[in-house]
């Protein structure tokens, strides 16, 4: 099922999973993809960038510091995602196959817009334009700054500027939410927040639910 806003549809069998660095959300993608494939659905998953070949040497190239202009790499990440949801979301949510996002829209607002600062209106406009698949609920996996730090376990920057950092767009995210929160439900996606500082049990337990109540119905 799905529903269209211009240029923008809204998926019952998609989702995405965001949160800052150490939020553990691949480990939990990897968790929840087991427990539906359990219970016999077609299911693909996917991080961006990297689910297509540009997306591959993307990735490498913003890994090896080869991307220094906030503008142009906020348009790599557009390119990858314009040619993962081209390539593989669209093709596997028309196969009735449930998607699992590790980052979608939302990463650019908070990491590209609000933190690199990249005019909004830019990232709201660039987006706009191009066939997007919005996904039925977004999972805001909620963890401090310190417990992302201290999970990624990072050692080439200072711990104090880490968390910091990591603080500061997990505030983004929440920002985030709230205002997407305030629009016409019909017209967005579900935004869940999740404790991420719980058990992973409890995380999948209750993200699983949810997932589970949108595929029934």
């Amino acid at each position: 099922a799905e529903t269209r806003h211009g240029t923008m549809a809204k998926h019952q069998r998609l989702f995405a999973f965001e949160g800052i660095n150490g939020a553990g959300k691949s480990a939990l993608i990897e968790r929840i993809a087991a427990k539906l494939r359990e219970e016999g659905y077609a299911l693909s998953c996917y991080a961006q960038p990297g689910a297509t070949m540009l997306g591959h040497h993307i990735r490498t190239a913003l890994e090896q510091g080869r991307a220094h202009n906030t503008v142009a790499k906020y348009l790599l990440f557009l390119a990858d995602r314009i040619e993962t949801t081209e390539q593989h979301i669209i093709p596997d949510l028309q196969a009735n196959k449930v998607v699992l996002l590790d980052r979608h829209i939302d990463s650019a607002f908070v990491y590209n817009a609000m933190f690199d600062k990249v005019d909004e209106a830019f990232v709201q406009q660039s987006h706009a334009q191009i066939e997007q698949a919005i996904p039925h609920s977004v999972f805001l996996i909620d963890v401090s700054g310190q417990c992302g730090a201290s999970r990624m376990r990072r050692t080439d920057r200072s711990v104090a500027a880490e968390v910091a950092q990591l603080e500061q767009l997990r505030q983004y995210y929440l920002q985030r939410v709230q205002a997407q929160n305030s629009l016409p439900c019909e017209a967005r996606s579900a935004y869940i927040v999740v404790n991420g500082e719980f058990a992973l049990d409890t995380v999948v337990a209750t993200v699983h639910q949810h997932i589970k109540q949108a595929l029934l119905r």
